[in-house]
């Protein structure tokens, strides 16, 4: 892709909905965003944006970052994210109260009623009892609880995340040597070249 900067993603698998820890997870990707990732990944990195988010549907936690001039730097200010939130004294009750404010106003916007319907069509797990269960889990998360799920999903994360830098492989600096796969934009290996 002939550009000057990328795009930078890094997925964690995480828990489902309905577990107890994915209203903090949750809360925790509004703490990352606002209170992190915006002066790491922008304000000092240059890059357009970036920001941390929990699908709870999905089960998974994602870090990202546009329009970035600094990808490996990037990925390393994900995992300084992770250390951060997960050290003791960085995540406050302020920040708990900021996190539900955010998510609440999502939860709470006006839905059509289409969208209610194929809600409830496309999703028939989230009865009103799990939804209601999922609010109360994020009422009730304290500071602790962010901590708590930052080092057990992000600091040290049961499973592998998946990395993926987009746009101009020149840009980046890596190639297939350094544990990447370098693909073209008809997704076929460019080898060891940097293009």
């Amino acid at each position: 892709m002939p550009s000057q900067t990328n795009y930078v993603v890094r997925t964690l698998k995480t828990v489902p909905y309905t577990h107890a820890h994915a209203a903090p997870l949750l809360l925790l990707g509004q703490v990352l965003s606002l209170g992190y990732l915006h002066k790491e990944v922008r304000e000092k990195g240059g890059a357009y944006g970036g920001g941390a988010a929990a699908n709870a549907l999905g089960g998974t936690f994602s870090f990202s970052s546009y329009r970035d001039p600094r990808q490996l730097e990037t990925l390393a200010a994900f995992d300084a994210a992770a250390a951060w939130a997960a050290a003791e004294g960085s995540v406050t009750a302020q920040h708990v109260e900021e996190a539900q404010l955010q998510c609440f106003k999502g939860l709470d916007a006006p839905r059509a009623p289409s969208a209610r319907g194929w809600g409830r069509f496309a999703q028939p797990q989230l009865t009103d009892d799990a939804r209601q269960a999922f609010r109360e889990r994020l009422l009730d998360t304290t500071p602790a609880d962010l901590r708590a799920v930052a080092a057990q999903y992000l600091a040290a994360p049961p499973t592998p995340a998946a990395e993926c830098i987009v746009g101009n492989a020149a840009a980046v600096g890596v190639d297939a040597g350094d544990g990447w796969a370098v693909l073209g934009p008809d997704l076929e290996p460019l080898g060891n070249e940097s293009q």
